[in-house]
């Protein structure tokens, strides 16, 4: 199980450096500025997977806030991709961290071992390198990029799944929504955020 310090050290090391990008940006917004950020996200971006919750919520949030800034920056001649790659063969598998083993979870763990030991599905980092290459030279980078056969594959069924979903739920979504006026508020109501949403 992750402990508090190691959730603050993994959310603050990907945010930390986004949020800095953001400001650099700002800043530099008094001159005329063209450039291309390119944030490394991951294919633990695509969904959450069993063992992956800490890594995959981290890259959420990096993804939505370079989604972000890549709306902001688009105006001053700054265009950000977010790169989600598969596996390399990097020093991922000896620096990361664990969290403590939860008993509960052995027989999770187990399987994972087995599906992992069944085969690899990574390849070599130059491969990674020469996409960066194209990306970085294109003159209409793509706000994402994926880079693997199994990341895509992965992404297009992922997609699938969630619109089926939506399209099974519509009628609920569709209902869950109708504009009325603004309700009006008296006493320590009226002082306070005349909106109550929860988006």
């Amino acid at each position: 199980m992750a402990a508090d310090g190691d959730l603050r050290r993994v959310r603050l090391t990907r945010l930390i450096c986004t949020f800095r990008g953001k400001g650099l940006v700002a800043h530099r917004q008094r001159a005329p500025l063209r450039g291309h950020i390119v944030q490394i996200s991951s294919i633990g971006a695509l969904g959450g997977f069993p063992s992956t919750g800490l890594y995959s919520a981290s890259k959420f949030a990096l993804e939505g806030l370079s989604e972000a800034l890549a709306r902001e920056a688009t105006g001053f001649g700054v265009k950000v991709s977010i790169v989600q790659p598969g596996g390399y063969w990097t020093d991922l598998y000896t620096a990361m961290r664990s969290a403590s083993a939860v008993e509960a979870y052995a027989p999770l763990r187990a399987e994972l071992e087995k599906q992992f030991a069944e085969g690899s599905v990574d390849s070599d980092p130059k491969l990674a390198a020469e996409a960066l290459l194209k990306l970085v030279d294109s003159e209409e980078p793509p706000l994402r990029l994926l880079l693997g056969s199994m990341v895509y594959d992965l992404a297009f069924d992922i997609a699938r799944e969630r619109m089926d979903t939506w399209a099974a739920w519509e009628h609920v979504s569709r209902a869950a929504e109708q504009a009325i006026p603004a309700p009006e508020f008296t006493g320590e109501e009226a002082g306070g955020n005349h909106r109550h949403e929860t988006r």
